[in-house]
């Protein structure tokens, strides 16, 4: 989910409710994530250089992980002739203390999914004739 935000301060009670987009992840790494949809909200809702919330849902964990974002690219792409993803590129921002957490739990998280990855590709590889 990506919430529109202004460098991760909080809103005024009276102040209008933010749009909260979805998207899927397509990539993550260590500083930052690509993010497509295949709705026309996500590139109505921010532009580019805007700062977003960004809530992310890892398996196994009950609630999502928020860090500051800044978008750094948004592009709609054709996927086929009736179909088309809308895609943003977000660079995580370190702000409180709270955001260097979630940014080393993202850190572990790819990480571990390298390793596994990896440890597949070996796995493959030793069992192959020569």
């Amino acid at each position: 989910c990506l919430v529109p935000n202004e460098l991760g301060e909080s809103l005024p009670d009276d102040a209008p409710k933010p749009t909260v987009v979805r998207g899927i992840l397509a990539d993550l790494s260590f500083s930052g994530a690509r993010i497509i949809a295949n709705q026309d909200k996500l590139l109505k809702c921010v532009s580019e250089n805007s700062h977003v919330t960004c809530r992310v849902f890892f398996p196994g964990e009950d609630s999502p992980k928020e860090i500051l974002g800044i978008i750094r690219r948004s592009v709609c792409k054709l996927v086929d002739r009736e179909t088309k993803h809308e895609e943003i590129g977000l660079e995580f921002l370190v702000t409180q203390g709270g955001d260097r957490e979630v940014l080393e739990y993202i850190r572990q998280y790819v990480l571990s999914q390298q390793r596994d990855w990896l440890a597949q590709r070996i796995h493959v590889a030793d069992v192959q004739q020569w």
